[in-house]
């Protein structure tokens, strides 16, 4: 299963650049001990005074803190509680209401994201945060246009490493690797120098090892995470992605020593699905089938609780092991129309229409990321499969010309299966030419 950093995205672009008009965040520069230690401080100070909102806004932000390190739901909803008791005394607070929409993107609730982001933005018009925010809930959203227009607008007011990070998201999300490439080493010379700046760095440097991910440089990824865990020696995102590059190249004992140490410190859904296919690789069946198990009940229970911010990472899973493909489309098309209706989330509801042998259903999915210019190697061949598989034999035949031959992470399984149909085109000439004629009427095709 390969995961696209964009959704992950929501949990560490947020922080980049909010904050830096002078005055940091609590948590920022703060290790793990260094926060549980605070965050102990203004619990007692909050039993003393429950209405103080100088240690609500603290606790807050150092939860909101130690989610960006973990990744955990769990950290981010005890922020948002935080938060909300703020705004429980002052509605019109403007630390209480960024902290709330900062949470709840966060948590992958995009839409009281968008919400709380537009009541921010009546309270703070002129605030360049309070833009970025709404610019992140549109984008999280895959309201692209709106996202795109917020950004330059804000890009406009002042360059800094917020305002290049999201440029260079927008251009990933567009196919355009050069400009995120461009934007994404713009945003990291423009993080403030301080050592408050660390976990700002860690995290952008993450984003281009992504891109490294996207065009086949797997080296630079890698040296790229280790960078990023220099600088931020618990960031749990990192170590994960070191250990699938690990498990990619066939260093299995590496991958296994760090999915173990991280499995254990925090079972995130993730990480048992990933540690599940390490023990595939490992040739035992039966862990893997533990861990994947393990991680399906955790989504299972999260999804019957109301809690969907896991569930498109079980679809995935489902996906690539072709198991309960028809439960996966259902929860596919669920998240898409309730939670976002972002490119990968068009992309794997396109996907999963084709595998469950509908082809034709799951086409507009996929003609609105290719629309948008959306292009990594693995929609490429999933595109020109969906495609071909509804019969329409000259696009497939152009997506597959396109695609990027060879390229890392992508599985084994879509490349034998784009090979496959690759080989049926050209032993079927005429299927391809008749759709051109049709196409072209008074055009020659050449090959």
């Amino acid at each position: 299963m390969k995961i696209n950093f964009r959704y992950f995205f929501c949990v560490f672009l947020l922080p980049i650049a909010l904050g830096h008009d002078g005055a940091h965040a609590p948590g920022d520069g703060l290790k793990r001990p260094e926060i549980e230690k605070n965050v102990s401080t203004y619990q007692k100070q909050l039993q003393k005074n429950t209405s103080d909102l100088n240690a609500l806004f603290h606790l807050g932000e150092l939860f909101e803190k130690l989610g960006r390190i973990t990744g955990e739901h769990e950290d981010f909803a005890k922020a948002e509680h935080y938060f909300r008791q703020i705004l429980a005394f002052d509605p019109v607070h403007k630390g209480g209401l960024m902290g709330l929409c900062k949470t709840q993107l966060a948590q992958h609730g995009f839409r009281t994201g968008l919400q709380s982001a537009r009541s921010l933005a009546e309270v703070a018009p002129q605030d360049l945060n309070a833009l970025l925010l709404l610019g992140d809930a549109h984008f999280f959203l895959g309201n692209y246009p709106e996202a795109d227009s917020i950004f330059n607008q804000a890009a406009a007011r002042i360059e800094n490493s917020g305002t290049a990070a999201r440029l260079a998201q927008l251009f990933e999300t567009q196919g355009k690797y050069d400009l995120a490439y461009k934007w994404m080493g713009r945003a990291y010379q423009l993080v403030p120098e301080a050592a408050t700046g660390d976990g700002e760095r860690a995290w952008i440097l993450t984003m281009l090892a992504e891109l490294d991910l996207q065009t086949g440089k797997v080296d630079s990824a890698s040296e790229s995470f280790k960078k990023a865990l220099e600088l931020e020696p618990e960031m749990h995102y990192a170590q994960w992605r070191l250990a699938t590059i690990h498990m990619h190249q066939g260093r299995l004992d590496q991958a296994r020593s760090i999915l173990h140490d991280l499995i254990h410190t925090q079972e995130r859904v993730s990480y048992m699905v990933t540690y599940g296919q390490l023990w595939e690789r490992l040739n035992r069946p039966d862990r893997a089938k533990y861990w994947f198990e393990k991680a399906e009940s955790r989504v299972m229970a999260e999804v019957a609780s109301g809690d969907v911010g896991h569930m498109r990472e079980l679809v995935m899973l489902w996906a690539s092991t072709g198991n309960n493909l028809e439960k996966a489309l259902t929860f596919a098309e669920k998240e898409y129309r309730e939670v976002r209706q972002d490119v990968e989330g068009a992309e794997l509801l396109g996907w999963l229409y084709h595998l469950n042998g509908r082809s034709k259903e799951g086409l507009p999915y996929i003609n609105r990321a290719l629309r948008l210019g959306y292009s990594t190697p693995r929609f490429l061949l999933r595109a020109g499969l969906v495609n071909h598989g509804a019969k329409n034999y000259l696009q497939a035949a152009y997506l597959f010309q396109i695609a990027v031959k060879d390229v890392p992470f992508v599985s084994e399984t879509l490349l034998k299966e784009a090979r496959s149909a690759k080989a049926w085109l050209k032993d079927n000439p005429g299927a391809i030419s008749d759709q051109f004629k049709k196409a072209n009427p008074t055009a020659t095709l050449t090959r």
